[in-house]
């Protein structure tokens, strides 16, 4: 039996959440809940390549403009939130007391009041609540977290994450506030990212230090140490110019060896140790594509990797502590 899920929102992650369902041997698509209706859809682009749809195939889906409408009208067992963030909670809520499973699009919530809610709702049913923190499904993310569990190079003793963009014009991105302070800023919605990948891979952060770059009001560093001495730092945000390139990766110096990644890179990951520096070979497969089933497969009783609401909860907490270090 197929997992039958209805995707909610319908811009550049809901429709790359879509394409993947429609992928997925264990999933179908219910219905679609966006505002607009099904007249005013479009391809949407964003910062980076992810699955396409097949548009034919969506003729006969319903389209609904609220949830509540899907609700009463279509029978389903999951859905995807890939809503402005201002709405996941309440959307999520809704879904929770209906007793559907969860994947929900990073940021968790708006606010940590918003995610204590949605910790305590979710505790009170055997629902699957996965978010979207898609880091920990990409290759060049889970080598490096391989090579720490194994502790192949001795200790992981500095990791800096990198994540800039140049500031999203695409879908409703154009009527956004973007700035450090806002929950649709940099930190919490781009970088947000990074955080949740330092959170599970190390634990929680001692004191946070965050300063704004000198030429730019959107661009930040933040730095913190964690329990076992591994000093954590973060660069990112959005560049002024619409068309400067998204550029992700990382460095991660340890005792025998260094790790560094570079999306926009030739080499793409390299690892340098004592007796040589070359390129590591990494599976090609789709990150995205893999956090969707992740999800599917949790639904259908298979024991997942992926974001809980409580290390989501967590990350919310912590971008609040950057923004306020700012």
């Amino acid at each position: 039996m197929k997992i039958k899920t209805v995707i909610c929102g319908f811009g550049f992650m809901g429709q790359t959440h879509c394409a993947n369902i429609m992928q997925n041997e264990n999933a179908s698509i219910a219905a679609i809940v966006n505002t607009s209706g099904r007249d005013n859809i479009k391809p949407i682009s964003g910062n980076i390549k992810t699955s396409a749809i097949d548009w034919n195939a969506l003729n006969n889906v319903p389209f609904f403009t609220s949830l509540a409408e899907c609700i009463d009208n279509c029978e389903f067992d999951a859905a995807i939130i890939a809503t402005p963030t201002a709405i996941h909670q309440a959307m999520a809520s809704e879904l929770l007391r209906h007793k559907k499973h969860i994947f929900l699009e990073k940021p968790l919530c708006a606010t940590e009041a918003e995610a204590r809610q949605l910790l305590e709702e979710s505790a009170q049913t055997n629902c699957i609540f996965q978010v979207g923190h898609c880091l920990r499904f990409f290759p060049e993310y889970q080598y490096l977290s391989s090579v720490c569990s194994k502790k192949q190079y001795g200790k992981l003793k500095y990791l800096k994450l990198i994540r800039r963009t140049g500031i999203p014009v695409w879908g409703a991105w154009k009527n956004k506030d973007t700035s450090l302070k806002s929950i649709t800023g940099p930190v919490f919605d781009l970088n947000i990212h990074d955080v949740d990948f330092a959170l599970n891979l190390l634990g929680d952060p001692e004191k946070i230090t965050a300063v704004k770059e000198r030429y730019s009001e959107k661009l930040f560093k933040a730095c913190w140490e964690t329990s076992s001495g591994t000093v954590v730092e973060l660069e990112g945000g959005f560049a002024e110019l619409p068309t400067y390139p998204f550029r992700s990766g990382y460095t991660a110096i340890f005792e025998d060896a260094i790790l560094e990644y570079n999306s926009q890179g030739q080499g793409s990951l390299i690892l340098s140790d004592k007796e040589k520096s070359e390129p590591v070979s990494l599976t090609s497969q789709d990150g995205y594509m893999l956090e969707t089933d992740a999800f599917i497969q949790s639904i259908c009783g298979k024991k997942t990797e992926h974001c809980t609401v409580e290390e989501a909860a967590k990350a919310v907490t912590v971008c609040y502590q950057i923004m306020d270090a700012l």
